[in-house]
């Protein structure tokens, strides 16, 4: 009803020439909405471990992680759907996300509605850690062949930057 008489008076005002069209436009999106940020995204891209940048986040690998190839399981869109910081990391091929199940397991899930991570820069790449725990994402390695080796993705108390715990986004 308030929109019909507020349309008639526009248009009545219109008629009479005491009005321009630009000044009596209104937004149909209320003022709280419009200031809102677009989400961003980035990706599909691959993640790598700074301390082994051969070795991709890979959702088809038992422990999630494969040396790098260029497939889709290796290939992940972070998504901040409301510039916060807080993102979920999706992957290309099977669309589930990464999440910690608060023990240091690192799992693939149906995505849900919220975002798991906080993404932060960090000298040399970007630190990841669980909204929930404040646990970093990061690898366990192994000495093989006098370099180390990712073994496996799982979370541990944030350090700090280091090479476990630093993450290389593309």
């Amino acid at each position: 009803m308030f929109r019909t008489v507020k349309y008639a008076a526009v248009a009545a005002l219109l008629t009479l020439g005491t009005a321009t069209p630009a000044a009596t436009a209104t937004s149909a999106v209320p003022a709280a909405q419009a200031q809102a940020a677009a989400a961003a995204e980035i990706g599909p891209t691959t993640l790598r471990p700074q301390v082994q940048p051969k070795t991709c986040v890979d959702s088809n690998a038992n422990d999630l992680l494969w040396g790098c190839n260029g497939n889709d399981f290796q290939k992940w869109t972070v998504r901040d759907t409301d510039n916060d910081g807080e993102v979920a990391l999706v992957n290309k091929s099977t669309g589930t996300c990464l999440v910690n199940l608060i023990d240091v397991d690192i799992r693939l899930e149906k995505c849900g509605y919220g975002e798991p991570w906080r993404m932060t820069k960090v000298d040399g790449g970007y630190q990841l850690s669980d909204t929930m725990t404040g646990a970093c994402l990061g690898v366990d390695t192994e000495k093989a062949w006098g370099e180390e080796v990712p073994v496996k993705l799982r979370t541990f108390y944030c350090t700090g930057k280091n090479w476990w715990q630093t993450w290389l986004i593309g």
